[in-house]
């Protein structure tokens, strides 16, 4: 049992080595699934409605009021409403 008995104090570093590569993994994972864009550039970060330009329009300008749907109509309402009581 002398090889053995070389080798205890290496027992202490198992857990150390695990929970180190159990943290490696999710923050690689982590990574890939929040920060990773593909390589097209960017934040990585898709708000799903397009990239706006230097006033906040989007590329096809403003909207005409009246090409929005009755639920587009509703919801605008209630966000302007909000927007008005909080200021």
């Amino acid at each position: 049992m002398g090889p053995m008995r070389a080798l205890r104090p290496l027992r202490l570093l198992v857990p150390a080595v695990a929970v180190f590569a159990a943290l490696a993994l999710f923050v690689g994972l982590g990574f890939l699934v929040l920060g990773g864009s593909g390589g097209q550039g960017g934040s990585g970060c898709d708000g799903g409605i397009g990239p706006a330009g230097p006033s906040g329009v989007g590329r096809s300008g403003p909207i005409d009021p009246a090409q929005l749907s009755a639920e587009q109509r509703e919801n605008a309402t209630i966000i302007v409403g909000v927007a008005r009581s909080t200021t």
